[in-house]
């Protein structure tokens, strides 16, 4: 009868706490599970202007690809310096985990500009490729391949 009593109590305090015992996880990328959320944090620290921390999340040897050009690390992180992002929508978005890596293809609608000039309204697809290195997720590559 005790051990009856007992897991009573410990199912009842499982059901009352269960959706608030771990609480919500922390936002940006220490809080990222999976590939939507890294790339929904560096877009995200794109649009608050954390170049810092947008810098750090690229690779030594990242390159971007746009129908504009090919751009390495540097040429890169000046274009997204010039940019002046208010908002962005992702749909069509799935993941494709292999090992350390994870390929991200989504459709991106993007409200902002770049150098003073509108960014383009219509969705544009963009392939985004991660790496998990000493635990923490970096940007090797991406490329937009517009519409």
């Amino acid at each position: 009868m005790r051990m009856h009593a007992l897991a009573s109590i410990l199912v009842l305090c499982f059901i009352t706490t269960g959706c608030t015992l771990w609480g919500k996880r922390a936002p940006g990328f220490s809080g990222a599970t999976g590939g939507e959320q890294l790339q929904r944090a560096f877009l995200d620290e794109i649009k608050n202007k954390h170049w810092t921390e947008v810098e750090q999340r690229l690779s030594a040897n990242f390159v971007l690809v746009t129908p504009g050009g090919v751009f390495d690390r540097a040429a890169a992180m000046e274009r997204i310096r010039s940019l002046d992002l208010k908002g962005y929508t992702l749909a069509d978005l799935t993941v494709r985990p292999q090992g350390a890596d994870a390929v991200i293809v989504y459709l991106i609608s993007v409200d902002g500009t770049m150098k003073g000039n509108a960014l383009p309204s219509d969705p544009q697809r963009v392939v985004s490729t991660w790496q998990e290195v000493a635990g923490h997720w970096i940007l090797i590559s991406q490329v937009n391949v517009g519409r």
